[in-house]
């Protein structure tokens, strides 16, 4: 029997782009990206770079979710927001200076100083290429937006998610450092003997905040 595509359902099937998808289509390619919201995964590949006009970051999942409530509760526009599944992904105007530099994520932890900035975040700039469902089109899996581009090019200033990071950090990752300061016998789990495995170690273990 030959071959057939999986049939979509009225849920999935793609309509006619809204503002937001427009928005996102801006200097992409429509050869590459309409069909792709035709296609049964609805995924289009959306080029980061210059002619986008916007850059974005890639952030550890738990860390963003926490990092986006902090922006949520803001009364300031914010910029669209992609869930891929594995990571957080916030759309910010085009970066002119290092993000490193911009997001400055460092601690001091027991075993030397950890940059948390690089292991739990990256900057994505020309070249890369974000996997997007269409705007206004709801999902029941995969990657999926938490934050819809509005149609206006909002996007989340690189400044005010750098702060929500920072506080995300006090209240995810902080408190799995602070066990590490504590006697060994009373660690719930065995500390990592290297820096770089601390966003490990967080994940697996919830915050006081999170737990009450």
């Amino acid at each position: 029997m030959p071959l057939t595509s999986p049939r979509l359902t009225t849920a999935d099937q793609p309509r006619p782009p809204t503002g937001g998808a427009r928005w996102l289509l801006t200097g992409q390619s429509a050869v590459d990206c309409a069909p792709a919201w035709c296609s049964p995964h609805g995924l289009a590949p959306i080029r980061v770079g210059a002619r986008t006009g916007w850059n974005a970051i890639r952030v550890q999942t738990r860390l963003g979710e926490h990092a986006l409530r902090n922006l949520l509760a803001e009364p300031t526009a914010l910029g669209p927001v992609l869930d891929t599944g594995a990571n957080l992904v916030f759309l910010v105007p085009t970066l002119h200076h290092s993000w490193p530099v911009l997001l400055h994520g460092t601690a001091d932890t027991p075993t030397g100083t950890w940059n948390w900035g690089a292991t739990l975040t990256q900057h994505l700039g020309l070249g890369h290429v974000l996997h997007c469902p269409q705007p206004g089109i709801p999902r029941r899996k995969g990657p999926r937006w938490l934050v819809e581009p509005d149609g206006h090019g909002a996007l989340t200033l690189t400044g005010r998610l750098a702060e929500a990071l920072h506080s995300a950090y006090r209240a995810v990752i902080a408190p799995a450092l602070a066990e590490f300061a504590e006697p060994p016998q009373s660690r719930t789990q065995q500390r990592p003997a290297n820096p770089a495995n601390f966003a490990a170690f967080a994940r697996r273990r919830p915050s006081t905040a999170e737990a009450s």
